[in-house]
């Protein structure tokens, strides 16, 4: 084993954790297992992270920074400011799907104190492109029920509901995400 003094450990042990949380659950990202993964002593990840959950917090972040970043760069491929959202929505389905069971952690309330900030960043990106919009109801509210809808409807789908089991491709995401939004657009 090396030292706990590798350069820039705490992210190693954050990519180790993710790893894990994205191949086997969160369960399976343990302290025990990250240090395993990052050939450090079990006493080491606790020099950069005081307890398992502030670990899993610092995943469930970098899940949030990439989540805004697939949501600006949607939203950044149409002029048309409902397309814009509808590409934003779609982005965050997509990005649900494609990382389950970090998603699913994002969203955990054990681990909410670690990630709080990077939502904003995603939050912020989703303001911008309701706020774009003009719509005939208060921004924040609209932003809300944006998000809620965009979340729900990935939620079903990670979860394997019945009706959303089928038909994952971006047209079809976006389908039903224009018949959900039609209400906040209008």
């Amino acid at each position: 084993m090396t030292s706990y003094h590798r350069e820039d450990l705490a992210s190693d042990l954050v990519r180790a954790a993710r790893s894990l949380v994205e191949s086997e659950g969160e369960p399976a990202a343990t302290i025990t297992r990250v240090a395993a993964a990052c050939k450090v002593s079990v006493a080491a990840p606790y020099r950069h992270f005081a307890h398992r959950k502030e670990l899993l917090g610092a995943v469930a972040a970098s899940g949030f920074a990439e989540l805004a970043d697939a949501l600006g760069a949607a939203a950044e491929r149409a002029a048309d400011p409902g397309d814009r959202l509808l590409d934003a929505g779609t982005a965050y389905v997509e990005y649900a799907l494609a990382h389950p069971r970090l998603f699913r952690l994002m969203f955990d309330a054990e681990v909410r104190t670690g990630q709080a900030r990077a939502g904003v960043g995603a939050f912020g990106t989703l303001g911008e492109v309701v706020t774009s919009l003009s719509l005939g109801v208060p921004a924040d509210r609209a932003v809300r029920a944006a998000w809620a809808l965009a979340h729900g409807h990935a939620m079903l789908r990670v979860g394997g509901m019945r009706t959303f089991a089928e038909g994952n491709s971006s047209e079809q995401i976006r389908a039903d995400l224009s018949v959900l939004l039609e209400g906040v657009l209008r």
